[in-house]
């Protein structure tokens, strides 16, 4: 039982090109989810619109979840896509306090913390619970009467 030339040459082509798409395959890099950045660095968003896109992002619809977003809060395309990616990530995003009793607790505490000259935890604190960075936090404080 003998190989001829030809079926041996054609078995050496498809083995090497078995072995090439291998090692192409081998050399990609996964897909993997992508990264979202860090809460405390993302816009805040009414509590309704997160709970929202959470609803979309887990029936896969990334796309719509990101132009909701974008809708309702009137946020840039990358604003929307970072908190849907969050939101894709496991991670939860920052949300609009509600208007009233702890909102006003709130403002009190931060007063609090300002009158006592400890602006660094008062900035903290309002950074913790709105979303706001801490340039926007301590311009917030400032106009507090």
């Amino acid at each position: 039982m003998g190989f001829d030339a030809a079926t041996l040459s054609v078995t050496a082509v498809v083995f090497l090109g078995v072995i090439a798409v291998i090692g192409v395959l081998a050399a990609r890099k996964p897909r993997r989810a992508p990264k979202a950045p860090p809460p405390h660095l993302l816009k805040p968003v009414p509590g309704p619109v997160a709970e929202r896109a959470k609803e979309v992002v887990a029936q896969g619809r990334q796309i719509q979840a990101v132009k909701e977003i974008r809708e309702i809060t009137g946020y840039d395309l990358r604003t929307a896509k970072a908190i849907a990616d969050t939101i894709r990530a496991g991670q939860s995003v920052p949300v609009f306090p509600e208007p009233g009793e702890e909102t006003a607790a709130l403002a009190d505490r931060v007063r609090e913390l300002r009158d006592q000259q400890r602006m660094v935890d008062a900035i903290r604190l309002l950074v913790e619970r709105t979303g706001m960075n801490e340039a926007e936090a301590a311009r917030t404080i400032e106009a507090l009467d």
